[in-house]
């Protein structure tokens, strides 16, 4: 079973997230007609860098989380089994390798665009994690050195620009008197696909901008596929915006369609890192980067 949360009810800080969380999973268990016990593992997908020394959030700890959270702890006490978790882009890598058609795939990309952005990595159907857990955070490399202040620390992130809140201020801006009418991501996706002007164009153009990184992932792991997925990916138009700056900007070779190389949206909608947090929670001690957790 799968239980996914959004990353609105995470933002109230996890104390108050977490009884949410766990009325969640007990109404899952209610629903499937078993009881507790019944659960043998778990797997936590997160929207925050997992350093695989220690299984825990990689410090400094990026708001909303905060030191000494640990929802894998907390969730695996709760059910009584060993709990693992991990970036919930590398997840949903995970889950589109196995539940997807990329199980053949020697190298995947899987982005992830919603309240923020990152990307999972798999080369030789293991994750690239890194050193601390941070490998794929694209959503952290520099598009204006000037820019926006994020929650990182840095200043004009890709995040700043293509993440939920830009885009919803974006519309805002434009449409100041129809505010109250897009207040979250959903309601940008929406007003797209009913053909609103301002709403297309600005998910087209986080599409371009997002083409332009995922160019250079591309020159730099030369993945068979590489897969869009998120929030954001519920809305066509993004794509189309990504393969124009994609095919312009990176390598030709590394991108050559003909030779096998495919870059499309997650066949597993917005429950990918849901789906891989199963996955990961199945395989248990298999996986070397996952460790008991309560």
């Amino acid at each position: 079973m799968a239980v996914r949360v959004n990353a609105e009810g995470v933002a109230r800080g996890w104390n108050r997230a977490l009884p949410v969380v766990r009325d969640m999973i007990l109404d899952v268990i209610e629903a499937t007609g078993r009881e507790r016990s019944d659960v043998f593992s778990l797997g936590v997908a997160v929207p925050r860098m997992i350093d695989p020394r220690t299984n825990e959030f990689t410090r400094p700890v990026l708001h909303p989380w905060r030191p000494g959270d640990d929802p894998a702890k907390d969730l695996g006490d709760l059910l009584g089994v060993r709990a693992v978790i991990d970036n919930d882009a590398n997840l949903g890598a995970l889950a589109e390798q196995t539940y997807g058609t990329r199980e053949h795939a020697e190298t995947v990309v899987y982005v992830k665009v919603s309240t923020g952005v990152g990307a999972g990595i798999i080369v030789h159907n293991s994750v690239l994690r890194g050193h601390r857990g941070m490998a794929g955070e694209i959503g952290h490399l520099t598009v204006d050195p000037d820019g926006a202040m994020c929650q990182c620390g840095g200043r004009g992130c890709l995040e700043t620009v293509i993440g939920a809140e830009a885009l919803v201020q974006q519309v805002r801006l434009a449409r100041p008197r129809a505010g109250a009418d897009f207040e979250h991501l959903e309601d940008l996706i929406r007003a797209a696909k009913e053909h609103d002007a301002v709403c297309t164009r600005v998910i087209k153009d986080a599409g371009r901008t997002l083409g332009r990184f995922l160019a250079q992932l591309c020159n730099l792991f030369n993945p068979d596929v590489v897969v869009v997925g998120g929030q954001l990916a519920e809305c066509d138009l993004l794509l189309g915006g990504c393969k124009e700056s994609l095919y312009r900007f990176a390598l030709p070779g590394a991108v050559d369609d003909s030779s096998g190389f495919a870059l499309t949206l997650s066949e597993l909608g917005t429950r990918a890192e849901a789906q891989g947090a199963l996955v990961l929670g199945l395989r248990g001690q298999e996986n070397p980067a996952s460790t008991a957790k309560g």
